[in-house]
């Protein structure tokens, strides 16, 4: 504010062109010898100049505006305070003004608002734009180092759900030795399915599926009930045509998690541990009504079966080792996200 004082004290001086020395000399001493000496100096420099000339001189100089500037190692400084050169040692930073003076020095103004030095415009490089571009960082937190990464789902990754009713039936060829009838069974399941959405030539996901086997045996009072929650992989094609309608085809393999059958005789119950492992086809169309995508298929499984029991010991191994069965199958498709 001092200084600020100044040169608008200076600047009514020279619109005026008079000189009030008494309110010079009523400023701060530090403000006063710093005027004092560069004047005094300019004068030294340039014999037969007036005072008065020297001191609107220096008005005009502060009242323009400044620009940061860059000085190269070796450039060549003028010391206001003493009139003598210095060398530059090292690169430095400065603010400058933008008028020169009647001989072409502009003046340097250091952080503390004193103006020390003055140099040729040659040594000074504008850098102003580019000390706009830079903002500093509105927020910085450190890293702490119990700080955990965060988790990101991958908002590109996506898969499709299918939910799918089968009603079909069986030709038992293992299950028809073990309760020694021919009857064909009726099947009903219920399955999951999930798979990714065609990031390959072809899908790849998994298979749960829940499934009752229920058959009427022996003169028609009797009867068994299979049941089975069997899991495992399948690969699904993209949609292909077969006379102008969209299909696609799906297999995979399942094995049993949890599998048994009860057989109701009509003077006895006996019922079997089962493992299965089967390979399994289909075929499906997808259809959309009112952007609801329904699926419409047919399944083909072939299941290997082994039991056993802890009631009694017997051997429980046939000739026929496996059971086959076809089904028809509807469902609901869901795309995420």
């Amino acid at each position: 504010m001092k200084l600020l004082a100044t040169i608008l004290f200076i600047q009514a001086i020279s619109f005026a062109q008079e000189l009030d020395f008494e309110a010079v000399d009523e400023l701060v001493d530090r403000e006063q010898k710093i005027i004092e000496t560069i004047v005094a100096n300019e004068l030294k420099n340039r014999k037969g100049l007036p005072k008065e000339a020297v001191v609107v001189q220096l008005s005009d100089i502060l009242k323009s505006p400044t620009q940061t500037v860059h000085i190269s190692k070796g450039a060549k400084l003028v010391n206001l305070f003493t009139g003598e050169q210095e060398l530059l040692t090292k690169d430095i930073y400065a603010v400058a003004y933008t008028k020169p003076d009647s001989s072409g020095y502009f003046y340097l103004k250091n952080n503390s608002g004193d103006i020390p030095y003055k140099t040729l415009i040659k040594n000074l490089t504008d850098i102003t734009l580019v000390t706009q571009m830079y903002e500093p960082p509105v927020h910085y937190k450190p890293i702490l180092k119990d700080d955990k990464p965060k988790k990101y789902i991958d908002k590109d990754f996506d898969f499709t759900t299918e939910l799918n009713l089968h009603l079909g039936t069986t030709n038992p060829g293992f299950t028809r030795d073990l309760v020694n009838d021919g009857h064909n069974g009726q099947l009903v399941g219920y399955e999951l399915q999930a798979y990714d959405s065609f990031r390959l030539p072809f899908s790849v996901g998994a298979s749960l599926l829940y499934e009752t086997i229920t058959a009427t045996i022996g003169n028609g009072s009797e009867n068994y009930n299979s049941k089975a929650l069997i899991v495992g992989p399948l690969i699904k094609s993209r949609p292909f045509e077969v006379f102008e309608f969209p299909i696609v085809a799906s297999a995979g393999v399942r094995t049993s998690l949890y599998s048994n059958i009860d057989e109701q005789r009509a003077t006895e119950s006996l019922k079997y541990n089962l493992s299965k492992t089967e390979l399994f086809a289909g075929l499906q169309h997808n259809i959309s009504i009112n952007d609801v995508y329904v699926t419409l298929g047919i399944n083909f499984k072939r299941q290997w079966i082994k039991a056993s029991s802890t009631e009694f010991k017997t051997d429980l191994s046939f000739d026929n080792t496996y059971d086959d069965s076809l089904s028809f199958t509807i469902g609901h498709l869901a795309r995420w996200p």
